[in-house]
């Protein structure tokens, strides 16, 4: 179903911020998932179909959407069970973006970790990357979410990830957060040293 209205401060604020960078940890997904089902819908809106020949076009994105340019959607997760319940909806806006990837770049950024899964940082964990990656080559979509998107094996580098997405250069950014106090923490803590503005959900 599609959500429309008023979002919780502060997320609310997202359709309005040029790069709005949403960081949910868990079921702090819960806040941030109207936004992301109102960009889906949006971009859905913009399929247009001529009435005289039936041909599809699509809307200028400034028609439709509100001031936000860029999205970076950062979802961590502790098992593959967590991520299942809203799946559906990223799938729905991958395809979305699918079909408008040869006169755009993609409105979202996917960027998801699952935190039991072991990093690379000892031969059990190359292997399990390596199995990962020929599994992703092979079928184009990620071993435990059925995306596109890749899941990362571990926890984010919050310094590394927000430097990447810094250097997009797509306007003012704001990152809107909701998850547990000690991520919130070095997560500010970055996004201080990147003079990005932090918002915060209660958890």
């Amino acid at each position: 179903c599609f959500l429309d209205g008023p979002f919780g401060s502060p997320s609310r604020e997202a359709l309005n911020t040029d790069h709005s960078i949403l960081i949910a940890a868990g079921i702090g997904v819960t806040p941030m998932a109207s936004i992301i089902q109102s960009l889906v819908h949006t971009l859905r809106e913009r399929k247009q179909k001529c009435p005289n020949c039936s041909h599809c076009y699509y809307n200028d994105t400034t028609e439709t959407l509100q001031r936000v340019k860029k999205v970076d959607f950062i979802w961590v997760n502790r098992d593959q069970r967590c991520f299942e319940w809203f799946t559906h909806v990223l799938k729905e806006l991958e395809t979305e973006q699918a079909l408008l990837s040869s006169m755009e770049d993609n409105l979202v950024d996917l960027h998801l970790f699952m935190t039991s899964a072991v990093k690379k940082s000892n031969m059990e964990g190359v292997g399990l990357h390596l199995a990962l990656d020929l599994a992703h080559r092979r079928d184009s979509k990620d071993f435990f979410t059925g995306l596109e998107a890749r899941t990362q094996p571990g926890r984010p580098d919050w310094d590394k990830l927000l430097s990447e997405i810094v250097s997009k250069r797509k306007g003012k950014k704001k990152v809107f957060f909701c998850g547990p106090k000690p991520m919130s923490e070095n997560v500010k803590q970055v996004c201080e040293k990147y003079l990005i503005p932090f918002a915060k959900e209660n958890f």
